[in-house]
């Protein structure tokens, strides 16, 4: 099983860009490829956070894309860490290669989550193959 998040401010389309995303709606899916709507996950804000703002006092709330001292730009993704794939309506180079480097593949795609969430299942399904397929290969 796996999850997929989905960057959308209804539910009903991926309509946000991932730099802007504050909240996600989670999907699982089964070994058998089927999925089911899991939750959604929203960012805290000022808000329910209760302290008033972002600062330096705030800056572990979970929402705010700091830049570190390197001058790198750090995504948090705190709210999809344990999600294997992100569908979003636009997503940056910088932030396409950090959620590799966590792990996340992220795709930019249009319309509902529905199609998509196929899409993903079926590119997934094939890339396990390959993977499987070049194992072997190295095996003989």
């Amino acid at each position: 099983m796996y999850k997929i998040a989905v960057a959308s401010s209804d539910g009903k389309n991926i309509d946000l860009h991932f730099g802007r995303a504050d909240q996600f709606y989670i999907y699982e899916v089964a070994e058998d490829g089927g999925f089911t709507f899991a939750e959604h996950r929203k960012a805290a804000t000022d808000d329910d956070s209760g302290t008033g703002g972002c600062g330096a006092d705030n800056a572990d709330c979970g929402t705010c894309r700091n830049t570190s001292g390197s001058g790198t730009k750090e995504f948090d993704t705190r709210l999809i860490a344990d999600c294997r794939f992100v569908l979003v309506r636009q997503i940056g180079m910088h932030a396409l290669q950090f959620l590799a480097s966590e792990g996340i593949t992220a795709f930019d795609v249009e319309g509902s989550p529905e199609p998509n969430i196929h899409k993903v299942i079926a590119y997934n399904t094939r890339l396990a193959a390959r993977l499987k397929i070049q194992s072997k290969r190295k095996e003989k």
